[in-house]
């Protein structure tokens, strides 16, 4: 099933994804999709605007992926957040500098983040963390990441 803007309440699963190329979701079908995960998602947008100068868009990433947030500057993209039901999930690229910076403060990233950084491999273009954020301890250690790719305004 793919949720539309229609039927976003309608016979939803959790995690599904907005994947329909062609009806790009509402701000209105996100919130009402996020269900529970509805303030982490507010409170994760309200720190990039506070913390960082990088613009917001709402893009389509890939037809197994949907539609997403992605907060961008120039040609560098910071992460992307992809809206589901009842959660959300964060891509974040590490180059290999910023993984190494990542590695040596990750005791400081909560469990369930920091097992995702273990477990993803470093590749030629990137570290690609997906993280799905369930927990308010999932949103500190994206905040964390985010750090370690940008310093952010209050320097966390």
């Amino acid at each position: 099933m793919q949720i539309q803007d229609h039927d976003f309440v309608a016979d939803k699963k959790p995690n599904e994804r907005f994947l329909v190329k062609t009806d790009k979701p509402s701000e209105e079908a996100i919130l009402g999709a996020l269900g529970g995960a509805k303030p982490m998602w507010l409170e994760f947008h309200a720190y990039m605007q506070e913390q960082y100068d990088f613009s917001q868009e709402t893009i389509f990433f890939a037809k197994n992926y949907g539609w997403a947030v992605r907060y961008r500057k120039a040609s560098r993209t910071m992460c992307y957040a992809f809206p589901e039901c009842e959660s959300f999930s964060m891509l974040i690229v590490l180059g290999k500098d910023e993984a190494q910076r990542v590695d040596a403060q990750k005791q400081l990233l909560n469990q369930s983040v920091r097992d995702v950084f273990d477990r993803t491999e470093q590749l030629h273009d990137g570290k690609w963390l997906w993280i799905r954020v369930t927990q308010a301890g999932d949103l500190a250690s994206v905040q964390r990441l985010m750090a370690a790719k940008k310093k952010p305004r209050s320097g966390l």
